[in-house]
């Protein structure tokens, strides 16, 4: 039986003022991006228009087009991340939560399990999860958004999103892949302040609306005058620019602020949670933080309960725009919303597949664009004629179309011939250089030409699949690292589902039997029978997280298909 347990009386409450909270924000915020953020969205930005395509720099462009010179771009990065994405595509992640114990039952197990396949469904999850995983392929991060959406349900449903990694600060000093270790994460969106005024008010809207007393922000911060969105100027490339003074030809709108940075922090903070505890079990609940003291002192006398405050991490949610608080408060949830996926990861250093990549596609594009120059410029080598020779044309006239398909040259009697100058050989090494590029391309990246689908006519069979498996083998990381992530995404869910999904549901899903037919089928969630008891009380009970990654179901009946064919 529990007596004694520990006092926090003396520990001060928070009394800074709102416009206290918000400059710490705006701290908290710049701390985060002049530490590694401005360097990541840089690099972001280039690894991005790699894979695009757009990879040579404007100024050398230019000087390049002033000389006439060529400068092409042998796009082999596409082609090597669509290889990545396309083993990616073929498979399919499943979520299973199975009974640990404390209450745990199989059929809630189950129920759990159906939970997730409907929420996945109903958050597009398959596609959500391609583009975080492309995000990180290319861009070094990918992040999840889970959290509770009331669009639809007064209760909240569980939805998953995905965020634009430059939109997402990491925590300066965080070591490790689980945000559970991180002591903040920060996420960034422009807002009109319209969009601030419906969410978080009207007079807080009408606060931001103008920017006498805010302008000492900065561009980072707010968007004065005319809308204007580009995406080379600005810092995050993403937001509008910051316009002061003069005059727009719109009267007195351009003293208006058309867009607001918007900051929302989540980060740990010590203090002081109470607890429901049973003195007979030691079992213990925290005490929502809505509930009022009647209704407190109402379950401790119905249930025999006692109160024990205890210190601990929570995490505090805090929404600013520049001088403005609009929200702050602790978070509903157990852990940080954002999910992060990092297809490398060492010691606090992510990165990506395209990173390591830019040096070699750079080398193939300069080595085989001078390539080209040395053939244009060689083409064309001119003629050897003695003097007084040409006599539909002069020398001059030859030159002029001494190239062109079709020349006819009429030349003197007792005079030699005109006689065409070889051209220099192109130097070897020159492709000794583009052909080493694009080795190291497919070294480095350990995609093959079996898995871009382009294995040559003298391999075999068998050969190509070896092929094909040393250069997944390579690629293991990338998605052992995205396991991961599913694992940490399963486990939100399941505290979720326990912690928000208390009420009688029931919910539509689909299930697949044994023949692979797909039927619907009713999941009744925290349903109070004839007898009393509740069926499939998902707020109690341990359950255990298993993510697993099956075949997609085309490429398996395939697979199935050629197993019997070579057994028969």
């Amino acid at each position: 039986m529990l007596t004694n347990y520990p006092s926090y009386d003396s520990i001060a409450e928070d009394v800074r003022t709102p416009e206290m909270l918000a400059t710490e924000q705006w701290q908290a915020y710049t701390r985060a991006r002049d530490n590694g953020h401005t360097k990541f969205v840089t690099d972001a930005r280039k690894f991005e228009d790699f894979y695009y395509g757009k990879q040579w720099d404007e100024t050398v462009e230019k000087e390049l087009d002033n000389e006439r010179r060529p400068h092409h771009s042998i796009n082999l990065v596409l082609s090597t991340v669509n290889a990545v994405v396309g083993e990616y595509v073929g498979q399919r992640q499943e979520i299973v939560y199975k009974p640990r114990g404390r209450g745990a039952v199989d059929s809630t197990a189950l129920a759990l399990t159906r939970m997730a396949g409907h929420i996945s469904d109903d958050s597009h999850s398959r596609w959500v999860e391609k583009s975080v995983f492309m995000d990180g392929v290319i861009t070094d991060r990918g992040f999840f958004d889970i959290r509770l959406d009331a669009c639809e349900n007064v209760t909240g449903e569980i939805r998953e999103t995905a965020l634009d990694p430059i939109d997402v600060l990491l925590d300066p000093g965080a070591r490790d892949y689980d945000p559970k270790t991180w002591s903040e994460v920060t996420l960034t969106r422009w807002m009109t302040p319209d969009q601030i005024a419906v969410m978080y008010g009207q007079d807080k809207g009408d606060k931001l609306r103008y920017t006498s007393e805010y302008d000492m922000w900065g561009s980072d911060a707010l968007a004065i005058g005319p809308e204007t969105f580009s995406q080379d100027k600005n810092y995050y490339t993403s937001g509008p620019q910051h316009m002061s003074g003069g005059s727009y030809g719109f009267g007195d709108d351009w003293k208006r602020v058309k867009r607001v940075r918007i900051i929302e922090r989540q980060y740990y903070k010590l203090a002081v949670r109470k607890y429901f505890v049973d003195p007979s079990t030691g079992d213990k609940s925290p005490v929502p933080d809505s509930w009022p003291q009647e209704k407190v002192d109402l379950v401790l006398k119905v249930y025999n309960l006692i109160i024990m405050p205890q210190m601990e991490r929570r995490i505090r949610w805090t929404v600013s725009a520049c001088g403005v608080l609009l929200k702050d408060g602790w978070s509903p949830y157990r852990r940080f919303t954002v999910i992060p996926y990092f297809p490398y990861f060492r010691r606090g250093r992510p990165f990506g597949v395209v990173r390591n990549l830019v040096d070699p596609q750079e080398l193939l594009n300069k080595s085989s664009s001078q390539t080209l120059h040395v053939v244009n410029t060689t083409a064309n080598s001119g003629w050897m004629i003695q003097a007084g020779s040409l006599v539909n044309m002069t020398s001059d006239d030859l030159r002029k179309v001494g190239a062109k398909t079709g020349l006819v040259l009429e030349y003197q009697r007792n005079f030699d011939k005109p006689e065409k100058i070889l051209p220099n050989q192109i130097p070897t090494g020159l492709l000794q250089i583009t052909n080493s590029a694009v080795a190291y391309f497919r070294d480095i990246s350990g995609v093959s030409d079996a898995m871009l689908g382009s294995p040559g006519r003298e391999i075999s069979g068998d050969a190509l699949a070896i092929k094909e498996r040393r250069g997944l083998a390579q690629l293991d990381t990338v998605f052992d690292n995205l396991a991961f992530t599913r694992q940490l995404r399963a486990e939100m869910i399941l505290e979720m589902l326990q912690d928000f999904y208390t009420e009688a549901r029931i919910l539509k899903t689909v299930v697949t039997d044994d023949d692979g037919n797909e039927k619907n089928e009713d999941v009744l969630l925290n349903w109070q029978q004839a007898t009393g008891e509740i069926l499939n009380d998902v707020t109690v009970g341990e359950y255990r997280v298993v993510v697993s990654s099956r075949t997609a179901r085309d490429s398996m009946d395939d697979t199935a298909f050629s197993q019997m064919m070579e057994m028969r």
